[in-house]
């Protein structure tokens, strides 16, 4: 009986995450291209997954993969951490802003 609730359960992290993950995949502009289709194709498995345990799976065996509540969390944090304002300016000044000028007496003395 108790094994029912925890395959149910498992069958909705399954779904959940996967639409997660391809929702960062979609939404997530700041990511690199390769790593949104990587994070697509992450979510479309777990989701994928999902379906045939819900659909096609009747009796037998299966797998719990820890990935599937560990790895949206991290793809999101990611894709949060990479989008967010710190990180562009981080990584340089915006296009099309000039960077400040520079301050009285840093230049060198002739």
């Amino acid at each position: 009986m108790v094994g029912e609730y925890v395959f149910g359960f498992y069958v909705v992290m399954l779904f959940v995450s996967g639409i997660v993950v391809i929702g960062v995949a979609l939404v997530a502009s700041g990511l690199h291209p390769g790593r949104r289709v990587v994070n697509g194709l992450i979510g479309t498995a777990f989701l994928g997954y999902g379906i045939y345990l819900a659909v096609f799976f009747h009796s037998g065996e299966y797998r719990i993969f820890l990935w599937v509540f560990i790895l949206p969390i991290s793809l999101l944090a990611d894709a949060v951490r990479t989008a967010s304002p710190r990180a562009s300016a981080a990584r340089g000044a915006a296009p099309g802003h000039s960077p400040p000028p520079p301050s009285p007496g840093t230049g060198s003395a002739s």
